[in-house]
């Protein structure tokens, strides 16, 4: 399998583990556009969302990787642009947040939206990594 795939707007789509660390994490580019980030476009996405750490009072708490290392959950993040980054929670992160808090009919209801199901898969690949 590549190691890296483009959709056919030139956008990265797959990368993978060990490129996704090389490109992404050491060399600070977005971890979903892939591109460079600069001072003024550089966010961090938390790998489990904000609103997931809040409700459930979790940023101090810590977690354990496979590799051993310990890290707080509010401080457990990704490199992200800020156009990605706020498209993210927009588009994805705000309406399943509202549809997770209403209940297992709500988020039923919003998988058989035109983007639900897409957006869900997306959702938990992401915090599932």
């Amino acid at each position: 399998m590549r190691d890296l795939i483009k959709d056919k707007e030139g956008r990265t789509i797959y990368l993978a583990p060990k490129k996704f660390h090389t490109d992404i994490i050491k060399e600070k580019a977005c971890f979903i556009c892939g591109k460079p980030l600069t001072k003024s476009s550089e966010s961090k996405e938390h790998i489990l969302p904000n609103w997931i750490l809040r409700d459930f009072n979790m940023h101090d708490k810590e977690i354990e990787l496979p590799n051993g290392e310990k890290h707080r959950y509010g401080t457990y993040t990704v490199p992200c642009c800020t156009t990605c980054n706020a498209r993210m929670g927009k588009e994805i992160e705000e309406p399943i947040s509202k549809a997770i808090k209403s209940g297992h009919n709500s988020v039923v209801d919003y998988a058989k939206t035109k983007n639900g199901s897409l957006n869900m898969y997306t959702w938990l690949a992401r915090i599932w990594q």
